[in-house]
């Protein structure tokens, strides 16, 4: 009876041995699976690591364009901007205007979330195409009446040459000093201005005589303009009346 005791009792311990096994595999399976479901369910992802001097941290990056998930970031000429970028875990994200790529700064924690966001830039219809183009280093901005200079946001009104608001830029003396839309960006750290002109062409009014004009007309003279893209042909007109 001692003998099948101790054969029974030796079963059992098996038995338990495997079944902790099987369960312990079983739970780590399931936890790995619902951690890869979880990912693919909330992340499309883009890139999976930071700049080189912060590649021991994992990064996820989800992007939206004009509201709707997409799977790569808009090139420098598509007519889209840069919004805004929410992370997690204490994370800053920014946008490199430089090199047209994610930054993400203050990363302490792996596995940690940004999410990407762009929107069609804003345009004035009243130029029919020739909208500002910001070359690099130039910083969109908007003044105000007392000469307060904010960043402006490329897809909000920031310029209306109807309202005679031009399109205003700068550039800094400092390019590491990331500003985000709407800060202040102070006289100390603006090493230019610049004023975009666009493209246009003008009605010629007269052949360069003023003769039987009274001295009111000739001091004022209505000249009509038009604004026009880059793509449209050049008018070189020379008579009155013509472009």
């Amino acid at each position: 009876m001692k003998r099948f005791r101790k054969v029974d009792q030796k079963k059992k311990m098996m038995l338990i041995c495997g079944g902790g096994i099987i369960f312990l595999i079983a739970v780590i399976f399931l936890s790995r699976s619902y951690a890869i479901y979880q990912e693919k369910q909330e992340f499309d992802v883009i890139k999976g690591s930071v700049p080189e001097y912060m590649s021991d941290y994992d990064v996820k990056i989800s992007l939206m364009i004009d509201g709707v998930a997409a799977t790569s970031f808009p090139s420098r000429d598509s007519g889209k901007v840069f919004l805004r970028a929410e992370c997690d875990k204490g994370a800053n994200g920014v946008w490199d205007y430089e090199h047209w790529a994610p930054l993400v700064l203050n990363t302490t924690e792996t596995r940690t979330k940004c999410k990407y966001q762009f929107v069609s830039k804003y345009s004035d219809s009243t130029l029919n195409g020739a909208d500002p183009v910001l070359s690099e280093g130039l910083i969109p901005v908007v003044i105000d009446e007392s000469g307060v200079v904010r960043k402006a946001s490329e897809s909000s009104e920031w310029y209306n040459y109807q309202e005679k608001t031009w399109a205003n830029a700068v550039i800094l003396s400092d390019e590491s000093i990331v500003y985000q839309n709407n800060e202040i960006i102070p006289e100390s750290n603006i090493e230019s201005y610049f004023v975009w002109i666009p493209r246009y062409r003008y009605k010629i009014f007269n052949e360069g005589t003023y003769e039987g004009l009274t001295s009111v007309e000739k001091k004022e003279q209505m000249i009509e303009i038009e604004f026009e893209n880059k793509d449209k042909v050049v008018s070189n007109g020379n008579r009155v009346g013509e472009w």
